[in-house]
């Protein structure tokens, strides 16, 4: 499991050039992508073409500016009291400025930046794929055939912006092809897990994974031994309210966190190390109690591990009942 204290202490051994610039490899693109329409899955070379960059990169820079302000905090000032009030705080003179919270390099700020944006791309399907699912949902006559149709389409389409994510990360293509699959297949369904956690709203009990598309997490629908594990992780997820940077580099985390069916283990260590440590220099720049940021999220990452061979089961489950199960989840889930 995450040690916290254990990881902390391990990033002052990685220094900033871990913090490779997102574009140095001539071979790695950082554009939105589109997916192909039609897929066929059943071979590596598949499952690694399902996104494929296509875009200018001069969308990811666009927003750089108005970014900025939120990752650079500027640090607390505090102006001196009236000369009326000097009486009522005999101790003024012994106040002083609170420490600077860390600031970010160039390159850090970039990459964050780069990540946060394919996050929010990762955070919005395209219109055209979300009514897709809402016509083939209407087409349902029962409540319950309606409810399996939106579950089992918006996770598959969950997975394919996941695979989308992947493509776009920092150093994935500097991984060889077998342990390019071996990250996608281990990692998918933890991604899809913190993915659909976040769009939990514990009010209603819901899943909102848009306006129109909508599933209750109840008995009718799941059996208790699935569901209530994943609300209660889903309602710890909605509580520590992470930002897009934060979901960003947890699910960088994710897929690298792979030991099965890896050929360079090193290799991809060292590759979740760079974000892992990017995670502590953004905890930094963002709040003094970083350290009780890093441990929440990596409480996060810890539940994750222990819960995605549940939601798996929960996801087929909800398919064999159907008769039906999306081809690209049969592809990355199924058992070797």
């Amino acid at each position: 499991s995450y040690d916290h204290q254990a990881t902390i202490a391990g990033f002052q051994h990685h220094p900033e050039a871990a913090f490779q610039h997102p574009t140095a490899s001539g071979s790695q693109q950082h554009n939105p992508a589109v997916f192909q329409q039609q897929i066929t899955y059943g071979s590596q070379q598949h499952i690694l073409a399902a996104a494929q960059p296509s875009t200018s990169a001069a969308a990811v820079s666009n927003n750089q500016t108005q970014h900025h302000q939120t990752l650079h905090h500027p640090p607390y000032q505090f102006e001196s009291a009236p000369l009326l009030h000097q009486q009522q705080y005999p101790y003024q003179h012994q106040y002083q400025q609170q420490p600077r919270l860390k600031q970010l390099t160039s390159q850090e700020f970039e990459f964050i930046h780069k990540l946060g944006y394919f996050q929010s791309q990762l955070d919005s399907p395209r219109a055209e794929d979300l009514a897709a699912i809402e016509c083939r949902s209407r087409i349902e006559i029962s409540t319950e055939g309606r409810f399996s149709s939106i579950f089992l389409e918006t996770t598959n389409l969950s997975a394919l912006l996941v695979l989308e994510y992947a493509k776009r990360l920092p150093r994935f293509s500097s991984l060889n092809q077998n342990d390019q699959v071996s990250v996608l297949k281990g990692g998918s369904s933890k991604c899809v897990l913190l993915r659909t956690a976040r769009c939990y709203d514990p009010l209603s009990n819901c899943v909102l994974f848009s306006p129109s598309l909508v599933y209750a997490l109840v008995p009718d629908h799941f059996l208790p031994t699935y569901i209530n594990p994943i609300i209660t992780f889903f309602q710890k997820v909605h509580s520590y309210c992470l930002d897009n940077v934060e979901a960003a580099l947890m699910t960088a985390i994710i897929l690298f966190d792979q030991k099965a069916r890896i050929v360079h283990i090193n290799q991809v260590n060292d590759v979740q190390m760079t974000y892992l440590n990017l995670l502590n220099t953004y905890a930094k720049s963002k709040t003094f109690n970083y350290s009780e940021r890093i441990k929440q999220i990596l409480d996060i990452l810890n539940d994750i591990r222990g819960l995605s061979g549940l939601y798996e089961e929960m996801v087929q489950s909800v398919g064999q009942s159907r008769g039906q199960f999306p081809k690209l989840l049969t592809e990355l889930w199924k058992k070797a």
